[in-house]
């Protein structure tokens, strides 16, 4: 062919243009014949090229018209080589008529107006309706007139419609397969026929791109959007739907969008159920937000026309539209686009987040009704203990019988995230329908929840002081010290607990009390938890001894209260195995607690009555742990001399009885020790706190009565004793003396 048109031979130039075009209508995979699509319309650019010269010059044959050169392709043989020559010729002449629009001459090429060679042109195309083949056709006619659709705007937009609409069909139709070959060659394919459909996405897409470039926002919105649409959602096509919704969205300008916000939206409902909803409405909204964060302007229009209200309408209205036809993870993947674009629009408006999570409640509620109730749930909705309502310690399992829809619960926990990533722990645990959400989630979904969460409140180093916001977060952490939890959870759990520090003492012990009642009876939770509870319960304790009270009774009162809750609970981690450490921690709390009562008795030294008791009674349960659960030496030893020390400070709360009893409870421990050195260690320990000068002469002189005895066992086997354990006696004469000295000093 390139040889004939070089030695202007028409006729045989269309002949062998024919027959290269004759290939186009093998049966072939859809990336094969584009390959070959593209060979034949690259040969057909250069005889367009061609019909140009002939038309303008002539040939060996004289000059040519597009009257003549239309009849002369007339010969092609079959019907698609035929079209397109035509087209070839068509677009040589559109090319001539705008060269002469430009130049300002109007009498046109021998009649030939723009509107009519392109309604002609693609009522042609009709004749090829093979899926394939005709959609190519198409995209080559489309290709072939773009430059001249600038002349008649009008006529170019109908044109571009239309064309559309048929490339549309024809797309649709390849899922069918047009012939048995065809469907036997698709059916053989590696790849799926609707892989082979997305490939050719474009060539529809492309109509859309132009018309973009051509219509006004008027005529957009006043027709051309409606026919887009219309055809949208009568093609019924799962594939073609998603991708032209997302390509309206992509290829029309940012101010159409806003224009033709409440057309777009509509379309949603109408929609194949199979259609990613969340795909399309994401790609929408994605547009939208970032057009507003880039101007100003475009955020007040969105802003005035309450552009959040609508796009949570229609998500609304779509998805009661589908119903059971929408899979959950659809509907959770549209409201979190809805979430999205209100932090990304409306980033200080929390109450946009509540609304969206309440509605996702609303929609996933029925699948779990009369379900769990957690810890704290629906904080800010009420106080009762129901379904995620309430501020009060709710039990309830999972009631859920599996002839429910799946909730999606993976999606669900990435929607939760989302406010928990954009805002602080407090703001988002406060939305009241964040921990409703919660609730209905799984066991397994929460734990990975209640994961995130714990690791989320050390890398951030935030404190939660608020009471409301520290129930909540408890809530959330439930399933790690809840049923279900292993000692890992319970790591995980006591390492978050440090972050928890309630500006009220007395809730912040209360909040303690309920989470300590999911521990039930299980040593594991008890043992790894429990120890970080009573540390978060002595902070409080401490708080309440700097704490500026009016009403003194009601201080002792509210100490009283954490030291009941600390003694119980230490009660259990010595029974869960661990008696030494729930000593010592009992100790630092009635130490705290005594240091504020102190102040709260005034100082005097007499003991108040109700703090005295209540500072003795822990001191006894104390005692009765240290006698029942510690056996070992070295514990015995440690945890003696973390009685001694506490003794100075409970002694200005206790009276003068309980002081006495406790101390001689102390010394009868002393008494007891395995070794004699550690039980003169530890009476001189006891003497230098004691105020009681007999009581001081009494202790100092059972210890030298222990040395004495040492020394005399020592004598008999000073032979097999090492030179380390001969120096004890002198060792301990050196403490005893010192102690000695140090009361005759104070006098």
């Amino acid at each position: 062919a390139r040889e004939s048109m070089a030695s202007s031979r028409t006729a045989d130039a269309l002949r062998h243009a024919a027959a290269l075009l004759g290939e186009l209508r093998s049966v072939l995979l859809p990336a094969a014949y584009f390959e070959l699509w593209t060979i034949a319309t690259g040969e057909l650019a250069t005889m367009e090229a061609y019909f140009a010269r002939i038309m303008a010059d002539g040939d060996d044959a004289g000059r040519y018209d597009h009257v003549v050169l239309y009849n002369k392709v007339q010969s092609a043989g079959n019907v698609l080589p035929r079209l397109y020559l035509l087209f070839t010729v068509g677009s040589a002449t559109l090319k001539r008529l705008a060269a002469r629009e430009a130049s300002g001459d109007d009498d046109g090429v021998d009649g030939v107006d723009v509107p009519g060679l392109l309604t002609d042109m693609e009522a042609l195309c009709k004749g090829v309706q093979h899926p394939v083949r005709g959609l190519f056709l198409r995209a080559y006619l489309l290709q072939s007139v773009k430059s001249a659709l600038d002349v008649d705007t009008a006529a170019s937009v109908e044109f571009l419609l239309e064309n559309f609409v048929e490339m549309n069909k024809l797309w649709v139709r390849m899922k069918y397969g047009d012939d048995d070959a065809a469907a036997g060659v698709l059916a053989h394919s590696p790849i799926s026929i609707r892989t082979h459909r997305e490939q050719l996405a474009d060539l529809v897409g492309k109509n859309l791109l132009y018309l973009a470039e051509l219509v006004s926002l008027e005529e957009f919105a006043g027709d051309v959007l409606g026919r887009i649409l219309d055809q949208v959602v009568s093609c019924r096509d799962t594939v073609a739907q998603t991708y032209l919704m997302e390509c309206i969205t992509a290829v029309f300008p940012d101010e159409f969008q806003i224009a033709t916000m409440d057309q777009l939206l509509s379309v949603l409902p109408k929609l194949d159920a199979t259609v990613e909803m969340a795909a399309v409405l994401g790609s929408m909204l994605d547009r939208l937000a970032t057009y507003s964060q880039a101007d100003s302007d475009a955020f007040r229009s969105l802003d005035e026309m309450d552009a959040f209200a609508k796009i949570a309408d229609a998500v609304e209205t779509a998805v009661l539209a589908h119903g059971e036809r929408m899979s959950g993870e659809a509907v959770v993947s549209m409201y979190g686009g809805l979430l999205t674009f209100a932090d990304a629009v409306y980033p200080g408006r929390v109450a946009y987040v509540e609304e969206v999570l309440g509605k996702c409640v609303l929609h996933f509620d029925g699948r779990v009704e009369g379900g769990r109730a957690a810890l704290g749930a629906g904080t800010g909705a009420g106080t009762g203990t129901g379904t995620g309502a309430g501020t009060g310690a709710g039990t309830g399992g999972d009631t859920r019988t599996g002839n429910e829809p799946a909730v999606p619960e993976k999606k669900l926990v990435e929607l939760l995230c989302i406010p928990l990533e954009k805002y602080d722990l407090a703001t988002a645990l406060n939305i009241g329908q964040f921990i409703k959400l919660v609730n209905v989630l799984g066991d397994g979904k929460r734990k990975e929840l209640a994961y995130k969460v714990a690791s989320m409140v050390p890398q951030r180093d935030e404190v939660v002081r608020d009471a409301a916001s520290a129930r909540a977060l408890v809530g959330v952490l439930e399933s790690l010290y809840g049923a279900g939890a292993d000692e890992n959870d319970a790591r995980t759990m006591a390492k978050a607990l440090r972050f928890i520090r309630v500006d009220d003492p007395s809730e912040h012990v209360r909040l303690l009390g309920e989470m300590v009642e999911g521990f039930k009876v299980r040593d594991a939770m008890v043992r790894v938890v429990g120890p970080a509870v009573v540390l978060s319960a002595l902070d409080a304790v401490e708080r309440f001894a700097v704490e500026d009270c009016v009403d003194k009774g009601e201080h002792r009162a509210r100490v009283g209260e954490a030291l009941v809750f600390v003694v119980s609970l230490c009660t259990r981690i010595a029974d869960a195995g661990s008696g030494s450490e729930a000593v010592g921690l009992l100790l630092r709390v009635v130490a705290a607690a005594a240091a504020g009562g102190d102040g709260a008795a005034g100082g005097n030294g007499n003991g108040n009555g109700t703090m005295s008791s209540i500072v003795y009674e822990c001191m006894e349960q104390a005692c009765r742990i240290f006698e029942e659960t510690v056996y070992d030496a070295a514990a015995c030893k440690t945890t003696l001399a973390d009685m001694i020390a506490v003794l100075p400070t409970i002694d200005a709360v206790l009276s003068e009885v309980a002081r006495d009893m406790v101390h001689h409870k102390v010394a009868s421990y002393c008494a007891k020790l395995l070794l004699r050195k550690d039980q003169c260690h530890m009476l001189v320990s006891l003497a230098r706190v004691e105020r009681d000068g007999p009581t001081i002469v009494a202790r100092l002189r059972r210890a030298e009565r222990i040395v004495s005895a040492i020394q005399e066992q020592d004598a008999v086997f000073q032979s097999s004793r090492s030179p380390e354990q001969l120096a004890v006696p002198g060792i301990l004469l050196v403490e005893i003396l010192d102690a000695w000295m140090y009361h005759n000093r104070l006098g």
